[in-house]
């Protein structure tokens, strides 16, 4: 068994540890650019000899900006969260949430203010989303959904909220 490797060939440079003392690498951290900044962690957190949870600095600004984690232990990544614009924010989250190695949760910040502007959820696993939610007015509040409950790709359910009124009295 490896309990500590280290590697370099060129820029590249990697390092794993065993943290847990049992024999098998749980932690690799990779300056890939040979700045001597990590730029991506690999983590297993659950023992196993597999990674499964990765952080990452894409774009070398000492933030990060990626984030994925397998949390149903299956060996497939379930959730991710990507900062697009580089401001430290994750603005779009995916989600594989019933484990069938789809997306069937999105969420985005479009205008970076911090809340998701569209949601989506694919409620019946067939690959569209059926729920979609939306911040029309960039107040942080989801007022407008759309909803296709018959899953019949036609949209049975729309309604908007054109003031800060409460949907519910709408």
């Amino acid at each position: 068994m490896v309990d500590e490797f280290s590697f370099n060939d060129g820029d590249m440079h990697a390092e794993g540890f065993d943290t847990n003392g049992d024999g098998v690498v749980d932690e690799v951290f990779v300056d890939s650019n040979g700045d001597g900044l990590i730029d991506t962690l690999l983590l297993d957190t659950n023992g196993d000899g597999s990674f499964d949870a990765f952080v990452s600095d894409t774009d070398g600004d000492g933030l990060v900006d990626a984030i994925a984690s397998d949390t149903d232990n299956d060996g497939r990544f379930d959730v991710f969260a990507v900062d697009t614009t580089g401001d430290g924010q994750f603005d779009t989250e995916v989600a594989d949430a019933n484990g069938d190695g789809q997306v069937d949760t999105f969420a985005r910040d479009i205008n970076g203010d911090g809340f998701a502007d569209v949601v989506a959820f694919d409620t019946n696993a067939d690959g569209r989303s059926d729920v979609v939610m939306g911040d029309t007015n960039a107040n942080g509040t989801l007022d407008a959904i759309a909803m296709d409950n018959e899953h019949a790709t036609e949209l049975d359910v729309f309604a908007i909220r054109f003031d800060d009124s409460d949907l519910k009295n709408a």
